[in-house]
């Protein structure tokens, strides 16, 4: 394996302050497995993720600007979570990265994550095809959060659990072009310098305060190509500027239109939002707001009435795995949610389907078994082969009362079907048997079905099928 260098950038997200960032670089060397560990950015954060520069075959230069941008696009994403870290790894200077295998870049970027204690990691490849980009992008759950981030467990039934068993997501192929990547705009965090060149010592052209907002045309590196007041280019480092989503999305819903960020702004009018609107400028001020464009009028409006547009759905993705580990159920299930809007044209069934397991475990959390148990079952029929998508439907069941709880031992009985011997569903024929017999939680299984008769006798056969003794 091709010796590798990388540099972690970090920037740390705390609840909508946007001057508080720390930055650590750390160079480590990947030859083989095990070789000394670095030091750890952030110890303090127990909520962080792994941006790993994109794999770039042509040699196109895309990959280290999509690093950049992804990374910056998950921390906007995340700008409201309090004590959450990102962290982007790449190679130093310009060094590139064409020659390096997926599967070997794969578990590099996993190795940085651990030693980082990230709970998860995200990277990618890229190709181009004449005006057309391609993007592949991965994430991986680390193994060693399983057992707790992806483990639903119904009280008071000890033992009454299901897990999302998926860790690994292969997200569906993204078709895009260069302007729609890089056309954006930034808007200063703090005074900043545009430069001659992209480096550090390059020929300042201008200083521009903060709250600029800077019209993006491209990226080389880690820099942002923007358009100057004469007409003329410069570079921004990317580290000087907020990055908002390119566009942000209405779905039939009026706002209030304000002269300026915040609710004691001048009001412009009342408008109804349906559509795909420009982000002109981001600020945080008492929450999130973009100024949008409406074609004949342009204004600030709150961001939780709109949806942020990324580059890639996989950013939704990962979003929704912070706010899920973090607890913030609500901006979970709306995370997901976005990722499902995004990704349902693209044919992509099982991230999709475990999506809707996140966006199910979150429901569950807020105590809504109904809309739990529609999520779960979406999952089911995207994946009719997941043994673990019937037994989180299942559980789900199991919050329920009704004639449709009869149904659980019907998605226990198909995953047994598919996995005789998958152990979570073993485990759970078990533990409902087990209540029964010994008589602590009988009433609290018994409410929950039609029949308890039915509910044993229907419990031992499915042992029996499965080979299992008597508890």
């Amino acid at each position: 394996m091709k010796t590798l260098l990388f540099l972690i950038s970090v920037v740390l997200s705390l609840a909508f302050n946007s001057d508080v960032w720390a930055g650590y670089v750390i160079t480590r060397q990947f030859t083989k497995p095990g070789v000394e560990k670095g030091r750890e950015a952030l110890p303090h954060l127990q909520n962080k993720g792994l941006i790993a520069e994109f794999l770039d075959p042509g040699d196109t230069g895309l990959g280290k600007c999509l690093g950049y941008l992804i990374w910056r696009e998950v921390l906007t994403a995340i700008s409201d979570q309090s004590g959450a870290g990102v962290i982007l790894a790449h190679p130093p200077g310009q060094e590139r990265i064409v020659d390096l295998l997926e599967k070997n870049y794969h578990l590099a970027a996993l190795e940085i994550a651990r030693d980082q204690r990230c709970s998860m990691a995200l990277w990618g490849a890229v190709w181009e095809q004449g005006e057309q980009v391609f993007l592949n992008s991965f994430l991986s759950v680390l193994p060693e959060v399983r057992g707790g981030d992806l483990l639903i467990r119904l009280k008071p039934v000890p033992g009454l659990e299901a897990e999302i068993a998926r860790t690994r997501y292969n997200f569906a192929l993204v078709q895009t072009n260069r302007n729609n990547l890089f056309e954006r705009t930034v808007v200063t965090r703090r005074s900043a310098v545009l430069r001659a060149e992209p480096q550090a010592n390059g020929r300042p052209l201008q200083t521009v305060p903060t709250n600029t907002p800077l019209a993006a045309t491209a990226m080389q590196g880690g820099w942002f190509v923007v358009k100057t007041a004469d007409g003329g280019k410069a570079f921004v480092d990317n580290s000087l500027v907020e990055v908002p989503p390119r566009q942000v999305e209405g779905k039939y819903n009026t706002a209030t239109l304000f002269q300026g960020p915040g609710q004691d702004s001048r009001k412009i009018r009342t408008v109804y939002l349906d559509g795909e609107y420009r982000v002109l400028d981001m600020r945080y001020r008492r929450g999130l707001w973009y100024k949008i464009d409406l074609g004949d009028t342009q204004g600030w409006v709150a961001g939780h009435l709109v949806d942020p547009k990324f580059s890639l759905p996989a950013v939704h993705f990962m979003a929704g795995l912070y706010r899920y580990r973090a607890g913030n159920y609500r901006a979970a299930i709306k995370e997901f949610t976005s990722f499902r809007e995004e990704s349902y044209t693209l044919g992509d069934r099982a991230n999709l389907a475990t999506s809707m397991q996140f966006k199910g475990a979150a429901q569950l959390f807020l105590k809504d078994a109904s809309g739990a148990l529609d999520s779960f079952s979406y999952a089911v029929e995207l994946t009719p082969f997941d043994p673990a998508a019937y037994n989180l439907e299942a559980l789900a069941i199991l919050c329920t009362k009704g004639q449709l709880v009869g149904t659980a031992l019907y998605n226990l009985e198909r995953a047994l079907k598919l996995d005789s011997r998958n152990p979570r569903t073993l485990a759970l024929i078990s533990v409902l048997q087990e209540a029964l017999v010994k008589g602590k939680h009988r009433s609290h299984i018994e409410s929950r079905f039609e029949s308890p008769e039915k509910l044993a006798k229907k419990l031992q056969q499915l042992r029996e099928q499965a080979g299992l003794t008597q508890p």
